[in-house]
């Protein structure tokens, strides 16, 4: 009898293919840790890495941290505690849903992930090595998690020489955590390149009545005081869509389109579409060929009409 010609791939390889999709470099697990960490209700959020996130990304919370049995779960594909049916993707509420990013981070590179609840008198802690558990202790730790992840894709070289200089690499890592930070304005952000602190966002106070809104003392923070200055708060809703903006003066014009920052529901995307409507909603007072410096944020409705699916790109862009 010949061998079988399709087979079920095991589950290293799975976690290996889908890491592919997670992890694209290091900026790209730091997104996934943060939302993490987000979505446990910290309120201080506080991420380290190394060597442009290849040595070393930690990211510490305060949230309320996980169960032992709960953490072990987090670390299986597909384990969420953000979902239930299909109809919850119409309605998510969460930066995360999938239960893809801990066991996809974890299957190339040396993960440790310690974990507390409040009332609970030790932490758990998990070590995992590409993507198989080595050792589960209990730990003394403070209320919340931490993830720490280290030799970032040291298991797959055909991958990680395609990474850039750790320079490039600290950019990415400071610009995902800056986006998360813009539309978090409740949330203590800190980030250290090298335990150099580069970003540093205590809690502020939002734009007008939008509690999750983009706050000008953060824009403050993470864009300057004399750019932030220069930014004019709008607010508007219509039709269940609200949209909450920071949008700078025509003279701070760019040539490229990188000062417009979109967000739908609190998450950072690149939509051609909204960005041809915030450029054309400056009219002739931008030249043609250039790109305002706008920070704009679009909120659904989601008890209204099904009109986001976050699902539809595998990063959630």
């Amino acid at each position: 009898m010949d061998a079988p010609v399709i087979e079920v791939l095991p589950d290293p390889v799975i976690d290996q293919i889908a890491a592919g999709e997670v992890v694209e470099r290091p900026a790209s697990v730091v997104k996934e840790l943060v939302e993490n960490a987000l979505d446990a209700g910290a309120r201080t959020i506080t991420v380290d890495v190394e060597a442009g996130g290849r040595a070393l990304i930690r990211v510490a919370d305060d949230g309320v941290g996980m169960a032992p049995d709960d953490a072990g779960r987090a670390l299986l594909r597909h384990a969420t505690s953000k979902l239930r049916a299909v109809d919850d993707l119409w309605t998510i509420g969460t930066m995360g849903f999938r239960g893809e990013a801990l066991p996809s981070i974890a299957s190339v590179s040396r993960l440790t992930l310690t974990t507390r609840r409040r009332d609970d008198l030790a932490a758990t802690r998990i070590e995992v090595e590409a993507g198989r558990v080595v050792d589960v202790t209990e730990a003394g730790a403070p209320p919340g998690t931490t993830v720490e992840v280290r030799d970032l894709l040291h298991n797959v070289p055909a991958r990680l020489k395609f990474l850039k200089g750790e320079a490039t690499e600290s950019s990415h890592v400071t610009e995902a955590v800056s986006r998360l930070a813009m539309t978090h304005p409740h949330v203590h952000f800190r980030l250290r390149h090298g335990g150099r602190t580069v970003v540093d966002c205590t809690p502020a106070a939002p734009v007008g009545d939008v509690a999750d809104g983009i706050g000008l003392e953060r824009a403050r923070a993470l864009l300057g005081g004399r750019l932030a200055e220069r930014l004019h708060a709008v607010t508007g809703e219509e039709g269940g869509v609200r949209v909450v903006a920071l949008l700078g003066a025509p003279s701070l014009a760019q040539s490229t389109s990188r000062g417009v920052q979109l967000y739908v529901g609190r998450r950072f995307v690149r939509d051609r579409g909204l960005l041809h409507a915030v450029t054309m909603g400056f009219g002739e007072l931008v030249p043609r060929g250039r790109y305002p410096v706008a920070i704009v944020m679009v909120d659904v409705d989601r008890d209204g009409p099904q009109r986001v699916d976050v699902n539809v790109h595998p990063q959630k862009l």
